[in-house]
């Protein structure tokens, strides 16, 4: 097989039947075309290089603004005013997204992490927040907890996984009965809970005591009288704890599927088949959709 034609056979096949003033006006156009090619390419690649610098620039001018906005922060967080508090709240969630795109959690040329340090600082004057007087502040403050374990690239991970995951069980457990429509306390509380629960989930490492602890907390938001937004969000943190700890939640939902268990093949087997049935004391009790929502999870573990 002959080769694919070059540029030049090209242009040669072109002056085929041309004088010669038209085959030189030809030649001169080919190559005003070529260098007119070439000078664009090196002009794109400088524009790319001199974004490319400007970027880095910009991203080091965000870290460092970004790095006195924080430490400005952790001593505004115990404000006397709830709408200061508020306001504080607001700025470090922002914050924190900003660094985090702009490089904060790689090391620099230093072989420090900048957004580690502060996560560290805010840490502890943040979760204090969580049990703050009033209850709009807590919600903000749940919200920047899970904006912080998002774009934290897994720092948080083990603080989140103990003492945070413990404080939200602890407290959707007394506002799942106070969800009357969107616009209720409840549903507000409960639905800022389910969001950071939920990038807990995704980001720390869950032991299979801590999802039982969250299934038995997130049944209740399967049911029929749960709205169905936060159906969706408990449906999702038990689908994220399914892949973690499939054990563990295999054992907790058996019991609410409508899936029956195969026969046993030892005559002693049908009490273990019973107690696995049956509901532990203490948990919720299933309405239809609660049942064919569990069902559907034991079918994503099988």
């Amino acid at each position: 097989l002959a080769p694919p034609p070059t540029e030049e056979m090209k242009v040669d096949e072109s002056l085929t039947g041309l004088n010669t003033e038209e085959r030189a006006m030809k030649v001169s156009e080919y190559f005003k075309e070529q260098r007119e090619k070439q000078v664009k390419e090196e002009t794109d690649e400088e524009a790319m290089q001199e974004q490319q610098e400007h970027k880095i620039v910009m991203d080091v001018e965000a870290i460092r603004f970004g790095k006195k906005i924080l430490e400005n922060c952790v001593h505004q967080l115990g404000a006397a005013s709830s709408s200061q508090r508020l306001l504080v709240l607001d700025m470090i969630a922002k914050t924190v997204v900003v660094m985090d795109r702009a490089g904060g959690n790689k090391r620099n040329k230093d072989e420090q992490v900048p957004l580690w340090p502060l996560l560290h600082q805010l840490w502890d004057p943040l979760t204090s927040r969580l049990s703050d007087p009033q209850r709009t502040v807590i919600v903000k403050a749940f919200e920047v907890v899970r904006v912080m374990a998002v774009h934290s690239a897994g720092f948080l991970g083990p603080r989140l996984a103990t003492g945070t995951l413990q404080q939200i069980i602890q407290r959707i457990t007394g506002v799942v009965n106070q969800i009357e429509d969107k616009f209720s306390w409840g549903y507000k509380e409960s639905e800022s809970l389910l969001h950071c629960m939920e990038s807990i989930c995704t980001v720390a490492t869950i032991q299979p005591r801590q999802a039982l602890e969250i299934t038995k907390v997130c049944l209740p938001f399967l049911g029929s009288p749960a709205p169905p937004p936060l159906r969706d969000l408990a449906f999702s943190i038990l689908q994220t704890l399914t892949e973690s700890n499939p054990d563990a939640m295999w054992s907790a939902l058996i019991a609410y599927s409508d899936q029956p268990l195969p026969n046993p093949p030892d005559p002693s087997l049908p009490l273990l088949s019973q107690s696995l049935k049956s509901i532990p004391p203490g948990w919720p009790h299933p309405d239809a959709l609660m049942r064919s929502k569990c069902s559907d999870l034991i079918s994503h573990l099988q």
